[in-house]
Order: structure tokens, then sequence, then C-alpha cells
């Protein structure tokens, strides 16, 4: 269906744009390697925490890709056998809106998981291209196995519209 396509490749393009740049090759039109330009009203560096947040009109651009929150706060874990820091999670909250393209997501809270591999867009989720739209409370992209799941809360249900091309 090509509303799921939509949802997986914004979902992968929006994670990529925050990750670690180990890939050799452009994953759906996003450069892997490159400058990652983020953009706050404030910065604070945890060094203890392995933490460094965003606050305040946060703009994280990578490419023809951005990425809109109040608050971005990236983990760090140390990674196996060394000294380097590498990206555990990123948790993007408040007003949170992807763009790439024809392509926007927004929602409420979007956390990206590395060592799962997904990413989870909450609090009234949409992504949308054009005239076509998915809504859930909750919209979970797998991003190796190439599937999401949109689901609804609250006695609402989940909702995707879909214009056909003739």
């Amino acid at each position: 269906m090509r509303s799921e396509t939509l949802c997986m490749a914004l979902a992968t393009a929006c994670l990529f744009v925050l990750v670690s740049s180990a890939r050799a090759q452009p994953l759906h039109g996003v450069p892997s390697r490159g400058p990652i330009r983020i953009q706050s009203d404030r910065m604070e560096t945890l060094d203890k925490k392995g933490n460094v947040v965003f606050y305040g009109n946060v703009k994280a651009v990578r490419g023809d890709l951005v990425i809109y929150s109040d608050v971005l706060k990236v983990y760090y874990k140390q990674a196996p056998g060394g000294d380097k820091r590498v990206i555990d999670r990123i948790v993007a909250r408040g007003h949170v809106k992807v763009v790439k393209g024809e392509r926007t997501a927004t929602g409420e809270k979007g956390i990206y998981d590395k060592g799962a591999e997904k990413i989870v867009l909450s609090g009234a989720a949409q992504v949308w291209e054009g005239p076509n739209r998915v809504r859930g409370e909750r919209i979970t992209f797998f991003i190796n196995e190439d599937r999401s799941i949109v689901e609804a809360s609250g006695g609402q249900q989940v909702e995707a519209v879909v214009y056909p091309e003739d």
C-alpha cells in the first residue's frame, strides 16, 4: 500500500538525520555523510550522563531533511570495546515536525531507538505526502523490517486517506 511505503520512507529519513553516519550509501535520499546542523535557544551537555539536550525552537537539518521540536535529547553510550561513545537513542518532544520534500510527519514525541532500529512517533501522530495521510495516536516504524504499525487509543480509530493515482 502506498501509505505504508510513505510512512516507512519518511520515518527512515527522519531517523538517519541524527544518527551516526556509519552507512556508506544514502538511504531514501538522506546523505549518510555530511554535517548535521542543530540550532536551538540553548544547549546543555551532561557528560557524566552521556546526554546532550537542545532546548527551545530546535531545528535539526541534514540535506533536505528538517526536524523541528521544542526539546531534542541525544543519549550516548560507550561503544563495545572502545573509548568512543555512540548514539543510543534520540528523543524529540513538543511540537515534533519532520519535513523532507513533500513529506511531513507530526506528533508530540518522537523516539529513535538505535538498538531496536525503530522510531515511535506519538501524540496525535500523522504522516502525509500531498493529500495522502495516515493518522493515529502512535506510529511505530521498524526500520530493518520495512513495516510500520499505526495504533489508536481512547476509543479513536486509525485513519488512512489515500488518493489513488488515476
